[in-house]
């Protein structure tokens, strides 16, 4: 079965519009239900098949047909085009849930004093500096930022 046939088993009535590539039908699109020729068909493309309205875009191959207009699930539109289900799915997928290792925190000492006072001597000049910085203070302040908010972060220049 290919999507000529299926097209046909839904009264689409297929006209052969081209022999190019094995032929080419046209009909009246099932999704948008205008026209008699916007509805393209080439049965013989792919596995099973290739369709695509002109207007409504809508497109795909036979088991998207199936889905589509015919309402079946993947697995039921495979075993109507008699497609072998290996073909279309990836054997090293599965539907066991992925498992994640363990999140673990890296334990980190605290640096040493010397470093932790040479920090808080960095932070306090940087802010000295932006607070004597009145045109920077002035373009943190356009950017959102408060004087009150400059100064309880340490925010620094």
């Amino acid at each position: 079965m290919n999507l000529l046939d299926l097209a046909q088993e839904i009264s689409l009535d297929p006209k052969k519009s081209s022999s190019t590539n094995g032929g080419e039908f046209k009909a009246k699109c099932p999704k948008c239900q205008g026209g008699k020729d916007r509805f393209c068909i080439w049965p013989n493309e792919g596995k099973s098949g290739r369709y695509w309205c002109r207007v409504c875009d809508v497109k795909g191959d036979g088991i998207q047909f199936c889905r589509d207009f015919l309402g079946m699930s993947f697995q039921e539109a495979c075993q109507k085009l008699q497609i072998h289900l290996e073909r279309y799915t990836r054997p090293y997928l599965s539907n066991r849930p992925l498992r994640r290792p363990r999140y673990s925190p890296k334990v980190v000492s605290p640096v040493s004093p010397s470093w932790q006072n040479a920090a808080k001597n960095f932070i306090h000049s940087s802010h000295k500096q932006l607070m004597n910085e009145p045109r920077i203070i002035e373009l943190l302040s356009k950017r959102g930022l408060s004087l009150n908010t400059m100064r309880q972060f340490s925010l620094g220049w």
